[in-house]
């Protein structure tokens, strides 16, 4: 619909947004993800916070004729291993919605846990190369050994490549 640079003119107003809540912004294309950093004692008015910045957000893009999509809409508390346990597990109203805090959320093809261990991203990334490794498993007896390097060309023939393109 937009190009590049005025989709950015258009949605400039959401970091602002952003900032007067006092959140971090990180925006990419047109994904937008909003941070925060928050002792345990400030959890609940943390909630209160986002509530209020979802409210505010919403009004925003209603005044810019877009819609917020709430079914995309997710939330991750992360902590240390050793604090998971306090992490509140309440929802987060947005727009009349309980949205609850998801135990891994994938941002930007990277798969983020409550402990921020990696092991959910690991384990998504291995099984990927097993399909990969079984996929070609299953057409290896239909490809020759030498068929991977008719493709990528021996690396040992330069001096062919001076007399065939010089």
């Amino acid at each position: 619909m937009f190009g590049p640079i005025l989709f950015l003119l258009y949605t400039a107003g959401i970091t602002d947004l952003i900032q007067e809540h006092q959140l971090l912004p990180h925006l990419y294309a047109d994904d937008t993800q909003v941070m925060v950093s928050v002792v345990q004692i400030r959890l609940h008015g943390l909630c209160q916070q986002i509530t209020a910045f979802v409210e505010d957000v919403a009004k925003w893009m209603n005044a810019n004729h877009l819609q917020l999509n709430v079914t995309k809409t997710e939330f991750l508390w992360c902590s240390s291993r050793q604090r998971l346990h306090q992490l509140s597990v309440s929802p987060v109203l947005i727009g009349g919605n309980s949205i609850h805090p998801a135990s891994v959320v994938r941002d930007l093809g990277v798969w983020l846990d409550r402990g921020l261990s990696m092991s959910t991203h690991v384990t998504k990334v291995v099984a990927g190369c097993f399909v990969v490794l079984r996929q070609l498993n299953s057409i290896r007896r239909s490809v020759s050994r030498q068929s991977p390097m008719d493709w990528y060309g021996d690396a040992d023939d330069n001096d062919d490549d001076d007399e065939r393109w010089g």
